[in-house]
């Protein structure tokens, strides 16, 4: 698990810690981003909406927050599922295409996130 990004959230999908790698691809320390829901910290153009993380028309299809939640009413484990995350606002965006896993520890849910990388869309700049 901890060879890609990972990043430990409860049930409401809330930061509670991640891996270097973790804050490396939130691209903020870790302190600075406890306590906030997984679309702030990842910086989800929709949690800047009206409503904020988990409560826009667009999150009820989010696959990381359904993961997160699949995870942690059941306790399975889930591997390698594409999402894709729209990071920035929303005039000014980029997308990138991830593999989601998680798993249950404790109460908590850990968050696996490998970002998946083609020909061409090797961290696009932000672009309209």
């Amino acid at each position: 698990m901890f060879d890609a990004p990972v990043i430990l959230v409860d049930q409401d999908g809330r930061l509670l810690g991640g891996s270097y790698k973790g804050a490396r691809f939130l691209m903020k320390p870790l302190d600075l981003a406890m306590d906030s829901l997984a679309g702030d910290a990842l910086g989800c153009r929709n949690a800047c909406l009206s409503g904020g993380c988990g409560k826009t028309s667009c999150c009820s299809g989010c696959v990381i927050r359904n993961t997160i939640r699949k995870t942690y009413e059941t306790g399975e484990p889930v591997n390698h599922i594409p999402a894709e995350l729209i990071q920035g606002t929303p005039d000014l965006f980029r997308k990138l295409n991830l593999l989601v896993s998680t798993r249950q520890a404790g109460p908590a849910i850990i968050l696996r996130i490998e970002p998946v990388v083609g020909v061409g869309d090797e961290m696009n700049p932000l672009i309209a």
